[in-house]
């Protein structure tokens, strides 16, 4: 019976464990939304904040701005710049396409990988990019 009760804990745990990295499609959406709203308003170290992984250590607050601007311009928004598409489940990562029209006219599509990094309520993260988070008008 002891060893029925150790198992059912070891299963139960791994799966609580599991859950971490599962994130609500709805709120990655939203997430990145809200990233979107960062950089078009010009809450450049916000938009950092948004950022795990590699994509943090790869862009810094300066470089989110330096990069976003020659995009769409130096001028800020209220509202987006970008269109959120529909989110879709890829192992841990919920993509999230999103459409930005840079300055010169031209669309271009960016998939947001949008992580739960732990279990606190401000854990989601923007982790991966492709092409690019930025891509070079």
């Amino acid at each position: 019976f002891a060893i029925c009760i150790i198992g059912f804990f070891v299963i139960i745990g791994g799966a609580v464990k599991g859950i971490t990295g599962v994130v609500d499609v709805a709120g990655a959406a939203a997430f990145a939304t809200k990233f979107d709203t960062d950089l078009s308003s010009g809450s450049w170290q916000a938009a950092h904040n948004d950022l795990g992984g590699d994509l943090a250590n790869s862009y810094s607050a300066s470089k989110l701005q330096s990069k976003w601007q020659a995009l769409v311009g130096t001028g800020t928004t209220s509202g987006l710049s970008g269109e959120i598409g529909q989110p879709r489940d890829s192992g841990n990562n919920t993509i999230i396409p999103w459409t930005i029209t840079g300055s010169n006219g031209k669309t271009y599509n960016v998939d947001l990988y949008v992580q739960k990094l732990s279990s606190s309520a401000d854990s989601l993260k923007i982790v991966d990019a492709k092409p690019d988070l930025n891509p070079s008008p």
